[in-house]
C-alpha cells in the first residue's frame, strides 16, 4: 500500500517483490470527524500513504464551532455533530445525509465538506469525495490535507497526473510533509517516472529516517533500476527497524539472488517463509517456496 504509506506493486521478472503495506497506493488515510481523530485506514492517509499502497496522516483544519449564532447555524451545528457520531458508528449513508444538510444551511462551512468527502470515500463514492475536496480547496486554497487526500483519491481512480499535481501542491505549502513525498513517489512509479520517484523516497527518508516502508519501497525501486547494492542496504535498514518484516527479507533475498549470492538469498527466503507461515499467509508463503525452488 502502502497507509495514503503504500506498498510497491513492483514485480521482478523472476521473483515478485512484496510490499509491506496494502497493494497499490501507499496511502495513509487519517480520518477526522469533527475535531477528533477517529482512526486510520491502511491506504498512508487520506492523508495518504499505502508503495507498499497509500497509510494517512491528515492533520485537521476543522474548526471547533460553526461561527454563526443564527438559529439556522445552530441547526447546522446539530446536524454536523450528528453526522460525526454516525460516521464513528460507520453509518456513512446517514453521515453523508447529515453533512449534506449541514452544507445546505452553512454552505461555506469547510469541515462539513471535508468530513462528507471522507465518508463518501469510505463508502466507495470516490468521484463524489473528490468533488467535496475540490470544494474545500475552492473555499481554502491553502488546505494541505485536502490536496493530499484528493491526491490519494485521484491516484485510486488512475488519474496519476492529477494525483502528482495535488501532492506537489501540498509540498509547495509544506516542504516537510513526509506523506506527500511518499505518496507522490508511488504515483510517479506507476507513471513510469522512476528517477523522480527515487528522489521523493530520498526526501521522505531524509525527513523520517525511521520510515520502514519508505526503505522497503525504495529498495524495490532501486532493484528495478538495477542498483542491487543500494536495494540490499535499504532492506537492511528496514529489517533493522522492523526485524519481523517478512516482505523485506523476501525482497532482500531477490536482490541477493540477482547479485549472485545464492546462499544469502536462500537464508532470507527461509526467514521470510517462516514469518509468512507464522502469520498464516499461505499465498505469500507459497510464493517464497517457489522462489526457493528457482534458486
Amino acid at each position: 500500500m502502502t497507509t495514503a504509506k503504500g506498498r510497491s506493486n513492483h514485480r521482478n521478472r523472476q521473483n515478485p517483490s512484496f510490499s509491506s503495506r496494502m497493494s497499490h497506493h501507499c496511502i495513509f488515510l487519517l480520518i477526522i470527524w469533527g475535531v477528533a481523530v477517529w482512526g486510520q485506514v491502511p491506504v498512508r492517509a487520506q492523508d495518504s500513504r499505502d508503495e507498499t499502497a497509500p497509510t494517512t496522516e491528515v492533520e485537521s483544519t476543522v474548526e471547533e464551532e460553526i461561527p454563526d449564532a443564527q438559529q439556522e447555524a445552530m441547526s447546522a451545528g446539530e446536524l454536523f455533530r450528528s453526522g460525526v457520531e454516525k460516521a464513528r458508528r460507520q453509518d456513512y449513508a446517514g453521515a453523508i445525509a447529515d453533512f449534506s444538510e449541514t452544507i445546505e444551511l452553512a454552505p461555506e462551512y469547510i469541515p462539513a465538506y471535508y468530513n462528507r468527502g471522507l465518508a463518501r470515500s469510505l463508502s466507495g463514492q470516490v468521484d463524489a469525495a473528490i468533488e467535496d475536496y475540490t470544494e474545500v480547496l475552492e473555499l481554502n486554497p491553502e488546505d494541505i490535507e485536502a490536496y493530499n487526500n484528493r491526491g490519494i483519491l485521484r491516484y485510486q481512480t488512475g488519474d496519476l497526473d492529477g494525483a502528482i499535481d495535488d501532492y506537489s501542491e501540498a509540498l509547495e505549502r509544506n516542504p516537510n510533509k513526509v506523506n506527500a513525498y511518499y505518496n507522490r513517489a508511488l504515483a510517479r512509479v506507476e507513471a513510469g517516472d522512476l528517477q523522480r520517484a527515487l528522489e521523493d523516497y530520498d526526501r521522505a527518508i531524509l525527513l523520517d529516517p525511521n520510515d520502514v516502508d519508505a526503505y522497503n519501497n525504495r529498495g524495490i525501486l532501486r532493484s528495478r533500476l538495477g542498483n542491487f547494492t543500494g536495494a540490499i542496504e535499504d532492506y537492511n535498514q528496514a529489517i533493522r527497524r522492523s526485524p519481523s518484516l517478512a516482505e523485506a527479507y523476501y525482497n532482500r533475498g531477490t536482490a541477493l539472488a540477482a547479485s549472485g549470492d545464492r546462499e544469502g538469498a536462500l537464508k532470507d527466503f527461509q526467514v521470510a517463509a517462516q514469518f509468512f507461515l507464522e502469520a498464516e499467509n499461505t499465498e505469500k508463503h507459497q510464493r517464497v517456496l517457489e522462489a526457493i525452488d528457482r534458486l
